[in-house]
């Protein structure tokens, strides 16, 4: 179970039990943008590209961890 606590003071819990699965691959990462490994030789590539380059109509630009919480916040900062 995840319980994400809203800016709004509710918060909502969501049940993940579902998405368990038992494949055991690691993921890994080189350093280069969207260059993602999986264990085994299997590869994924992520398309980052920001068309439009506008910050202020991204869902979420930054995250930060602050003690158990962790924070999502938008191109305002909120």
């Amino acid at each position: 179970m995840l319980t994400l606590t809203l800016e709004d003071g509710g918060s909502q819990t969501v049940d993940l039990s579902g998405f368990v699965s038992s494949d055991d691959q690691a993921l890994s990462s080189d350093g280069t943008a969207g260059n993602i490994s999986i264990e085994d030789g299997n590869t994924l590539t992520l398309n980052v590209n920001d068309a439009d380059a506008d910050a202020t109509n991204e869902l979420n630009t930054g995250f930060a961890i602050n003690g158990t919480d962790l924070e999502l916040t938008d191109a305002g900062g909120t």
